[in-house]
């Protein structure tokens, strides 16, 4: 459930008891196991936190944080600043949309509307873009 949360949705769940029971229930078959063995305790306990960091090795996944994702995050993001008309909102959705693309695992909402503010302030203030 995680690989398949961060893959398409960008992000480990919080609480993995809210995977709707039809996801369960395909990722069971397609993994030749019950749907229900084990799940509690996985859901609970220490594996789940290990699944998270080999993930992100075996896989690539890198956070926000990275010094690389956000000079590459915030090079795009000027860019598309100086060149367009976006609202904060579907600057906002394109940043969502890099990062998963580039797979980085997605920071709270709240954060990367900062982000998303910082970088429109900032190409404003230089006299550049159409914003």
């Amino acid at each position: 459930m995680q690989l398949c949360t961060a893959r398409y949705l960008g992000a480990f769940p919080e609480d993995l008891a809210e995977t709707p029971a039809a996801v369960v229930a395909v990722l069971a078959r397609q993994l030749g196991i019950e749907a229900a063995a084990g799940l509690p305790e996985y859901r609970a306990g220490r594996q789940r936190s290990r699944h998270a960091i080999e993930i992100r090795q075996r896989c690539g996944y890198r956070e926000l944080s990275d010094a690389a994702v956000q000079f590459r995050l915030n090079r795009w993001l000027y860019a598309l600043c100086w060149t367009g008309t976006d609202r904060p909102g579907m600057l906002f959705e394109r940043a969502t949309a890099w990062l998963i693309t580039h797979k980085v695992l997605l920071p709270g909402v709240t954060v990367m509307e900062r982000h998303v503010a910082r970088i429109r302030t900032r190409v404003s203030r230089s006299g550049y873009g159409h914003l």
